[in-house]
């Protein structure tokens, strides 16, 4: 299975009003916007990780609305209330989102397994603190990669296509963030597009623009 743009699609640079476009057409959109307003009141209400049954909500509710594939929510809820990340998530560290990617859980028979929960990790830490942590997920992973063959081909002189980065470095969060700054600097994304805006956008262009090809 492989994505393409779609043909009646004409791929576009980011820009301040494509951004706000986007979001607003995210809004409108009634199961993303009831899906996002679900969990933005929940962290509202619950913003503290001090408490073993509403860690457990708010990974659940995460998980099952934006398809994270937890599949121990309850341990990945102990895990969390062991990193006591509430001041951490504040500072803001990079090390905090690897922290609560790294989860081990006993499988079937017992045995120890060991999985990198990174998406959900940076989706956890930027519903707490929207201005701090971009998120990473597939939908992203793809635009920045096509940003980047985009901006190669048709705007070399974009500081986005003089910054060598490479696909692994989008599974390390300390790398991830700089390809972000980047990405926004180079399009002169200004500092009112937090990244929780900026992830409607990427969300919702590449529903918009993307397609399955099986």
């Amino acid at each position: 299975m492989t994505w393409i743009i779609r043909e009646n699609k004409n791929f576009e640079f980011p820009t301040m009003d494509l951004i706000e476009n986007y979001n607003k057409k995210f809004d409108e959109d009634e199961k993303a916007n009831a899906q996002d307003m679900a969990i933005k009141k929940l962290i509202e209400e619950h913003k503290e990780n001090n408490e073993l049954h509403i860690i457990l909500l708010k990974v659940a509710a995460i998980n099952s609305l934006y398809s994270t594939n937890i599949y121990n929510t309850f341990k990945m809820a102990e895990h969390i209330l062991k990193l006591n990340i509430d001041q951490k998530l504040k500072n803001p560290s990079t090390k905090i989102v690897q922290e609560i990617a790294n989860l081990e859980f006993p499988d079937k028979t017992g045995k120890e397994i060991k999985k990198n929960m990174y998406s959900f990790a940076t989706k956890y830490c930027n519903w707490h603190e929207n201005d701090l942590y971009p998120i990473y997920d597939s939908f992203v992973e793809r635009l920045l990669k096509e940003y980047r063959k985009e901006s190669i081909n048709k705007k070399p002189e974009l500081n986005f296509s003089k910054h060598k980065w490479k696909n692994k470095d989008l599974k390390n969060y300390d790398k991830f963030r700089e390809i972000i700054k980047k990405f926004k600097e180079s399009f002169k994304i200004t500092d009112e597009v937090n990244y929780k805006k900026l992830d409607k956008f990427l969300w919702y262009y590449h529903k918009d623009i993307f397609e399955e090809k099986r």
